[in-house]
């Protein structure tokens, strides 16, 4: 593998991580939910640097590899790429833009992404290119949560209350279904004589089943502690028992 090819690989995985925020810059919360009633949404991103910093952002359908441009979803981003003075903030809106193709019966869920472009520092650069060394910039990125609520729907007082699990006949696996019309983010998942599982994502789509794998346990688990996070990202701790 060539050099270049070798540092587009290395970028785009990079790109790909997913972590609560980039190095100068932090977030007002870790997810972004839009009301039909309202129309938008926002976040606040401060830049916490003593130097300017400059932040793209765009919002994907779950398709976390494709770029930006490759994307188009019923939302619209404003504005999609700003400058973030020292020590300052800016809003970003999610603003609906057709409303016709989101669903009125249950909550969607998009994805907010946020980049802050690397800073070229001019005397690091200019020993790059006199030496024809090849310089990888680091390109940190967060993906958060853009959940979309119609109006059709009450405001969740308990989004784990349409949860029922059940566990597979060799005990090998778990399964939750959410007949409910919220989307839900499961932070934390303990069967009883289990410990923790390993969620991935956590997501849990409305009236959809998710399964997820067990080590083997002694016995069949039949309580499970679980966790749950709210509109404002607070975790949620709820207890259930779980059907053969």
């Amino acid at each position: 593998m060539g050099r270049g090819a070798l540092l587009k690989l290395m970028m785009a995985v990079l790109m790909a991580a997913s972590i609560p925020a980039s190095a100068s810059t932090s977030l007002s919360r870790s997810r972004v939910v839009v009301k039909q009633a309202e129309r938008e949404g926002s976040i606040v991103v401060r830049n916490v640097d003593a130097a300017p910093a400059l932040v793209q952002a765009w919002i994907d359908d779950g398709r976390s590899d494709l770029p930006p441009e490759q994307l188009a979803t019923p939302f619209q981003l404003v504005p999609p790429l700003v400058r973030i003075e020292a020590e300052s903030s800016q809003r970003l809106r999610v603003m609906v833009a057709q409303p016709q193709a989101l669903r009125d019966d249950r909550e969607s869920l998009y994805w907010l992404n946020l980049v802050e472009v690397p800073r070229r520092q001019a005397g690091v650069d200019a020993d790059a290119a006199d030496s024809g060394r090849a310089e990888l910039q680091v390109v940190v990125r967060s993906r958060l949560k853009l959940i979309y609520r119609p109006a059709a729907i009450s405001e969740p007082k308990n989004m784990a209350a349409g949860l029922t699990w059940s566990l597979s006949p060799d005990g090998r696996s778990l399964a939750v279904r959410n007949d409910s019309p919220w989307v839900l983010s499961l932070a934390r998942l303990s069967p009883e004589g289990a410990g923790d599982v390993d969620i991935g994502d956590g997501v849990v789509l409305p009236m959809t089943s998710r399964s997820f794998d067990l080590q083997p346990v002694r016995g069949m688990p039949l309580r499970l502690v679980y966790e749950w996070m709210d509109d404002y990202g607070a975790p949620r701790r709820e207890t259930a028992r779980i059907t053969r």
